[in-house]
């Protein structure tokens, strides 16, 4: 069994040098077949070609006898010898044509005329005299090319004496072409073409008229051998054949050495419309094995049987390696099923590993999002109730603790909104909220607010947009301004003298779209060389020291840069050390059509209020439901307010309010339960969730529940006075 491969080896071995060697005899043959078809083709076309030569020839001279009066010898050997050169043509005589009666009367003329003395009309077979005492015609050559012995001896011979010749002579008349020939009747065997010379310019258009117009005959006799002959090319051979199967010339070329037939190829190719006949041309040619071939397949093979043998030796010496490579493998296998075992422990300890991961990751999020609602909530109270404060008539160091108090308030809001964007933007969640806005009114409301900030620094703050540059542009206003606002309060916060500007500029593509570039420029202390590449890192601040004083979490640019991808733009910055940084905001707008900005209108605060008077605030927070309702009082509308979600159902059913602004944690029963079930009991009127939550996930589920808008914790006025003037104008088209 051992030895079992090597045979196989020889068997494959010796099937592929077979293999080898028929594929060397089929390309043998290939390229034999294409150089048969080459000659082949070469061969047809010469021939083709001499056939239209003597068309020509022949053509010729019996039209300039149809047009002369007279033809002499010696004209006839002028305009004759240099065809006569052609290796396939062996004579070329006119006979001309007389009546019988005549004959003595043509022999004295020709005596006469040309001094040939003893020529008579005779047999064209036997050079018997001929005695013709009828009217029929007869057709005696008069004169011939070349002008030899042998040739001169024809003339006065009636070639109307042949019985196969007289029909070629009769085809001629009849038809005014050219007829071909092949004659083997003794005495006139040969090949022959036949033209008819008439009297006149015009050959007669009848059969009758051809025959009593006649003069003569040019009659051209073929040799034959004289045609072309494949030379170089052995065993080819050609033959020329009538449309009914009779040989008129053929030629062969005979091997050197005769050996045994390889193969055999042939190709026919039809004339048609020549000498008023059909001719058809037969090519063969036979393919022996030559000593080249032999040995070529012989070489081949012996070199397959080498090659098998080397491999056979290969196998042999490898054999042995191989029965002592076995017993390592099997070692190798012990120990690669160790390894194994050990892999699957360790993937099984990863794969544990990841699910905590992930489950503390999930646990992570959980907290995140409850730590938010749990902050939330009472920087919303703060804000709320400091800002209704605020509104009241206080002294001016009471008011002035308020507003340290708010800011505060809304600097620790900012913070926590940073880290929760920043978690949105790792996990992928962060979504884009396009809209028309105001570039120009964006900027102002960004630099305004900061103006009291700059005031206490005492640096100037300032805007400056490009002159007669569009205002109004599609895209996400609530980003941008957030990450103006970060850049900008990034320059207040550094700058401890002199100025911050912020330049608009924008430039309009060629698709329509505005390259909008806005500059934030600042005289501050500047940025490190060392701590530049480092500055879009996250949790990172340019000074350690002075991030003890100033506020931050380290985010705003990370978020900002952020941001500015997703948006599809980009944040650069130049600084140098204690002369100031120029961060460069640069993010590509739609600009928003005319027609589009006439359609937005201004919000009507009055009608929007007495369409929706009636208010149901529910909250379980004291703080957040006493400052939201005043400042509902304070924008005119009439509040009614519930701590808890059965509560909310008991009074919106039986005081049912224009719309319901309805906290979704709390005690009891929660949100979303009491929309369901006000719904359920046909409550159809809007309800506004309000809560703490940040993520989309959150939001999609609570307006799955019935709910018809979610406002985030603290509540901005002027947004629910834009929920509700949407909600009016939904009322006014179902309407």
């Amino acid at each position: 069994m051992k030895n079992q491969p090597i045979y196989w080896t020889w068997s494959l071995g010796l099937f592929l040098t077979l293999f080898i060697c028929l594929q060397a005899v089929e390309y043998i043959n290939d390229r034999e077949k294409k150089q048969f078809y080459e000659a082949s083709n070469e061969l047809i076309y010469t021939l083709s070609s001499e056939l239209v030569t003597i068309e020509n020839i022949i053509s010729g001279i019996a039209a300039y006898f149809q047009i002369a009066p007279h033809i002499y010898p010696d004209d006839y050997h002028l305009l004759t010898r240099s065809q006569i050169n052609q290796p396939f043509i062996s004579r070329l005589f006119y006979a001309i044509r007389i009546n019988g009666k005549d004959n003595d009367a043509f022999e004295k003329k020709q005596e006469g005329l040309f001094g040939w003395s003893g020529v008579s009309i005779k047999n064209y077979q036997n050079e018997r005299e001929y005695v013709n005492t009828s009217s029929l015609n007869v057709y005696p050559v008069l004169m011939v090319e070349p002008h030899n012995l042998d040739n001169i001896r024809l003339r006065g011979r009636d070639i109307s004496t042949c019985s196969s010749l007289l029909v070629a002579i009769s085809d001629a008349i009849e038809s005014s072409n050219s007829v071909l020939i092949k004659s083997q009747e003794t005495g006139c065997t040969g090949v022959y073409i036949f033209k008819a010379v008439y009297r006149g310019r015009v050959v007669p258009e009848t059969i009758k008229n051809r025959y009593s117009h006649v003069k003569g005959l040019i009659v051209m006799e073929l040799y034959p051998p004289g045609f072309m002959t494949a030379k170089g090319e052995q065993d080819i051979s050609y033959e020329m054949l009538t449309d009914t199967g009779q040989m008129l010339i053929s030629g062969k070329q005979q091997a050197e050495k005769v050996s045994p037939v390889f193969n055999q190829f042939s190709q026919q190719h039809d004339l048609r419309d020549m000498f008023n006949q059909s001719l058809n041309i037969k090519v063969e040619k036979n393919v022996h094995w030559s000593s080249q071939y032999v040995f070529s397949i012989v070489a081949i093979f012996l070199f397959g049987c080498f090659i098998c043998l080397v491999i056979h030796f290969k196998i042999r010496k490898h054999q042995s390696l191989l029965i002592a490579s076995e017993q390592q493998n099997k070692l190798i296998n012990e120990e690669v099923k160790r390894q194994t075992a050990s892999l699957n422990t360790t993937t099984s300890e990863l794969l544990q590993a990841k699910l905590t991961a992930e489950q503390a990751n999930q646990a992570k999020t959980m907290f995140l999002a409850n730590m938010s609602h749990e902050i939330r909530t009472p920087i919303s109270g703060i804000i709320s109730v400091t800002e209704l404060l605020i509104k009241e008539d206080l002294s001016t160091n009471n008011k002035l603790m308020l507003r340290t108090v708010h800011h505060s308030a809304i600097s620790l809001l900012s913070i926590l909104n940073d880290v929760l964007d920043f978690l949105k933007i790792e996990a992928g969640n962060l979504t884009l909220n396009q809209c028309n806005f105001s570039l120009s009114k964006l900027c102002h409301d960004v630099v305004t607010l900061f103006k009291y900030t700059a005031k206490e620094k005492r640096i100037k703050l300032g805007l400056q947009i490009q002159n007669r540059a569009p205002d109004k542009f599609f895209g996400d206003d609530a980003r941008i301004r957030q990450i103006l606002l970060n850049i900008v309060g990034n320059a207040i916060k550094f700058t401890n003298r002199g100025r911050v500007d912020v330049l608009v500029n924008m430039k309009r593509r060629n698709d329509g779209r505005f390259d909008v570039s806005i500059t934030v420029e600042d005289t501050g202390i500047g940025i490190a060389v060392d701590e530049k590449p480092k500055i879009f890192d996250d949790f990172y601040q340019s000074d350690a020291k002075l991030s003890r004083t100033r506020e931050g979490a380290g985010l705003g640019l990370t978020i900002s840069k952020r941001l500015l991808h997703l948006m599809g733009g980009e944040l650069d910055f130049i600084s140098v050390p204690n002369s100031g940084s120029q961060f460069v905001i640069n993010i590509v707008l739609d600009r928003v059509k005319d027609d589009e900005i006439n359609k937005e209108q201004k919000v009507d605060h009055g009608k929007v209020v007495s369409r929706f008077k009636h208010v149901l605030l529910v909250d379980d927070d004291f703080i957040s439901l006493m400052a939201v309702s005043q400042m509902l009082k304070d924008m005119g509308f009439a509040v009614n307010t519930a701590d808890n979600g059965e509560d909310a159902i008991e009074k919106a059913i039986s005081i049912p309010p224009d719309f319901i602004l309805m906290d979704i944690h709390m005690p009891i029963m929660d949100g979303l339960e009491a929309t369901q079930i006000l719904r359920q009991k046909g409550f159809t009127k809007p309800i506004i969730g309000l809560t703490a939550a940040v993520t989309n996930s959150e939001v999609s589920e609570y307006l799955q529940h019935a709910m018809d808008e979610v406002m985030p914790k603290p509540m901005d006025a002027k947004l629910l006075v834009k929920i509700l003037a949407r909600f009016k104008q939904q009322e006014a088209k179902v309407n």
